[in-house]
């Protein structure tokens, strides 16, 4: 299984992908959102950000669904362009992976803000 962790560099990703998972999985593979905000007028209620080892990055967003997120199904997924042309493939994998022990969803030292 693929190793990564938190990042804080998700400025400038954008929509590389849609997947049909649960929330409650998401949580369960990534931990909590790490920017989550109330239902309202942002486009955005909860988004992850990664990154694999090889430096690639990864966003798991909401895009105006102004659903609550416990409901909500349709997952984009986000990236920078150009090597990522996979992503949505590596991050569905992760998803339906059993084997999620030992991940490190917590921010690296040279991710911290």
């Amino acid at each position: 299984m693929e190793h990564f962790e938190q990042s804080s560099r998700s400025t400038g990703t954008s929509y590389r992908g849609c997947m049909n998972v649960d929330y409650s999985r998401l949580v369960e593979v990534f931990g909590q959102p790490h920017i989550k905000h109330d239902a309202g007028d942002d486009k955005v209620q909860a988004e992850w950000c990664f990154e694999f080892e090889d430096g690639v990055l990864f966003t798991i967003y909401d895009w105006k669904n102004y659903q609550s997120v416990e409901h909500i199904t349709d997952w984009h997924v986000g990236g920078f362009s150009g090597k990522d042309c996979e992503l949505l493939d590596r991050v569905e994998v992760l998803i339906k992976s059993e084997e999620l022990k030992g991940i490190n969803t917590s921010p690296s030292p040279a991710t911290r803000g």
